[in-house]
């Protein structure tokens, strides 16, 4: 048996692909996303990380791959400072950098299909992040610190060993959507867990002493009124620090997305600003979206970044 395995080459075509796509994202006029999935990649290459510092690229999407660790050693995570999307998933992960929480800026982390037996707790510092795909995975448990995520939306960990939700979940006060494995859940019961998202948080408030609120009361927009206090409904409940801070963020996302999702976004703040009503969903906008590789991830996105403008 020897004592060392060479890497596997990857096959030209992967090797075209992936210099392709590295031009791609060094040319004038280029968008913010560099995509070097499907490359079979056994690690995440220098020119990569450098591209992303340099060019300040807000999505990296690296799913498909044989990655084993994001970060190679001659490489620093404070490249990917400016990123808002990282798509992992469909890779051979073991453990995310335990450093992950200097991700600052992240707002979606997929990573769904690895091999990950554990969650770093630095993960709690990604204040921005509002989805968190970690289904079909290792994992046994949750950090406590999934409880500092003031932003999290959705939320899935599906598929792993999961049996225990960590109590300060209850502080998530955004989180829409939790799916989870109802039938292996021991706390909350699988009964609780069936019952759906709302019935696990008002579940996890009970246990930690907190009055619930539904998710809609934490994301409404600013309410346009001329030195207007913003009401707070509990101590840890809305400000209108939060307020302000909701809309820096759907700013900043949409300035990350393609134009086609932009446009759309655009038609339906026109729409919301003209103050017509309109019973007609979202989603006849997001049918217009082309269904590309880099649309799919902010279809999904963008179906709850207009909760607000649906609620009207």
């Amino acid at each position: 048996m020897p004592l060392f395995f060479r890497k596997r080459k990857p096959s030209e075509e992967a090797r075209k692909r992936l210099e392709y796509q590295m031009c791609l994202a060094k040319e004038a006029g280029a968008d913010d996303i560099l995509d070097i999935s499907k490359c079979e990649l056994s690690e995440i290459p220098f020119g990569a990380f450098a591209t992303c510092k340099v060019l300040q690229k807000k999505v990296l999407i690296v799913h498909t791959n044989h990655l084993t660790s994001l970060i190679p050693k001659s490489c620093s995570l404070l490249s990917l400072i400016t990123i808002k999307v990282l798509d992992l998933h469909d890779n051979q992960l073991a453990a995310l950098p335990e450093d992950i929480g200097q991700l600052a800026a992240l707002q979606v982390l997929n990573v769904e299909r690895n091999q990950l037996t554990y969650l770093p707790c630095s993960i709690g510092n990604l204040t921005q992040l509002q989805t968190l795909n970690v289904k079909d995975n290792r994992l046994k448990e949750l950090p406590d610190t999934l409880g500092e995520l003031r932003s999290l939306r959705t939320l899935d960990i599906c598929e792993n060993e999961i049996q225990r939700l960590p109590q300060m979940l209850a502080h998530v006060r955004t989180l829409e959507t939790l799916s989870l494995d109802a039938s292996s859940m021991v706390f909350p019961p699988p009964e609780v867990c069936g019952a759906g998202t709302e019935a696990i948080q008002q579940f996890l408030c009970k246990e930690s002493g907190l009055e619930y609120y539904p998710p809609s009361q934490y994301l409404l927009p600013v309410l346009e009124r001329d030195g207007a206090e913003t009401s707070q409904d509990s101590p840890d409940g809305p400000t209108a620090r939060f307020s302000r801070e909701e809309v820096e963020w759907q700013q900043i996302l949409l300035a990350s997305m393609p134009l086609a999702v932009q446009d759309t976004c655009h038609a339906l703040g026109s729409v919301k600003k003209s103050g017509r009503h309109t019973s007609a969903p979202a989603a006849r906008w997001l049918s217009q979206i082309p269904a590309t590789s880099h649309t799919h991830t902010f279809r999904h996105t963008l179906e709850r970044l207009w909760v607000p403008f649906q609620l009207q």
